[in-house]
């Protein structure tokens, strides 16, 4: 049986243990970032009802080792992984550690992999594919579970349900409360891209055998399977009846999911990166050194902004600017409907990890172990 440890330290640079400090009441936090792109739709569209305008430092909090997943956020707590395998949970609105569950797994870290949160529990899996719950009060470790393969693909809890591909040629299902599983499926190849998850319980997602698959997220009843001619191991999105993603090729692409066919695509010379981001009628992507905005129905190219970089992360968006992160640690604010550049905050380079907006605030991880609170 696995046992976090609660470390009351301060963390570097802090002066006293915030093991007291009051949780802020939900009622008094605009919207939440429960898992990976903010919901299971995977559009990266904030509920917040305000901007980070002015790019400036908030508060920045240094943990043990790397931060290259992305953080999620509820009911005022931050919650991240660090490549070393500490798993984090500090406050919104301080920056202040609330706990540390250190690492207990042998070789295991957090990397690529975004957790997600179902009631009481932060899921969140290590690249070697150890799948921990902690308790979101305290930390302690409620259950964990060694799968046979890598992974790769961001978590996403739904139905009770904790929902993820493996480079085992599965995707899994496992009951949130237990980590048992409640179902898996087997495709002709890894599965490596994260899965989104619509409001009727259909699961969509891609695998390395070039399919599009559509299962039953109560029983993991294959619904759908489209050929696209492609993989991906970025995240899809969905919206407006489509489905985005990055694809091997050097494409992006939109796909009706009415019928699977290629609505528009577009090729490009620079390798396509991870995720899809969605304001309003448009959706976004980091190809090379630019941001491009196309339409999200006809494709058409609508701006492109080019940065100091190119990048591996996902954009997402507020009610006006879209947010974005390069390689050498630039995060900027743009315009959404523009493209012009608000402002740019420097970190340091080499993370991946996205920029989420919670509360009119952006919220990121480096590779040098920082999580930074910008305003």
């Amino acid at each position: 049986r696995l046992v976090a440890v609660i470390i009351a330290l301060p963390a570097p640079g802090q002066s006293k243990t915030p093991e007291s400090a009051p949780a802020v009441p939900a009622a008094a936090l605009a919207d939440q970032w429960p898992s990976s792109r903010g919901d299971l739709l995977n559009t990266g569209r904030s509920r917040s009802t305000k901007d980070a305008i002015k790019g400036q430092l908030k508060w920045k909090f240094m943990a043990s080792n790397a931060v290259t997943n992305t953080p999620i956020i509820e009911d005022g707590v931050v919650y991240f992984g660090a490549a070393d395998g500490s798993f984090y949970a500090i406050d919104q609105l301080t920056g202040l550690r609330l706990w540390q569950a250190p690492n207990t797994v042998e070789k295991g870290g957090y990397t690529y992999s975004n957790p997600a949160i179902s009631g009481d529990r932060v899921i969140a899996a290590m690249e070697n594919g150890t799948i921990t719950a902690f308790h979101r009060k305290d930390g302690r470790v409620l259950w964990t579970r060694q799968m046979p393969g890598v992974v790769y693909s961001s978590l996403r809890c739904a139905g009770g349900k904790v929902l993820f591909g493996s480079l085992d040629k599965h995707f899994y299902a496992l009951h949130a409360e237990t980590g048992k599983t409640a179902w898996k499926f087997e495709c002709g190849d890894d599965v490596g891209s994260t899965c989104a998850v619509t409001r009727a319980g259909k699961v969509w997602f891609p695998s390395h055998d070039k399919n599009l698959y559509c299962l039953n997220l109560e029983t993991g009843e294959k619904l759908t399977v489209y050929n696209i001619g492609y993989r991906s191991t970025g995240q899809v999105a969905i919206s407006h009846g489509c489905l985005y993603m990055c694809m091997t090729g050097r494409k992006i692409g939109c796909i009706d999911l009415a019928d699977g066919s290629m609505r528009w695509h577009h090729d490009n010379l620079e390798p396509h990166n991870q995720g899809i981001g969605v304001w309003q009628d448009q959706v976004m992507v980091h190809i090379g050194k630019f941001l491009f905005c196309f339409d999200a129905l006809s494709g058409a190219q609508r701006w492109k902004t080019i940065l100091d970089s190119s990048g591996a992360v996902s954009p997402c968006s507020g009610p006006a600017y879209a947010y974005i992160a390069d390689t050498k640690g630039k995060v900027y604010a743009l315009d959404a409907k523009s493209g012009d550049i608000k402002w740019k905050f420097e970190i340091q380079p080499g993370g991946w990890s996205s920029p989420v907006l919670v509360d009119g605030t952006i919220f990121i991880g480096d590779a040098t172990g920082y999580v930074y609170a910008i305003e």
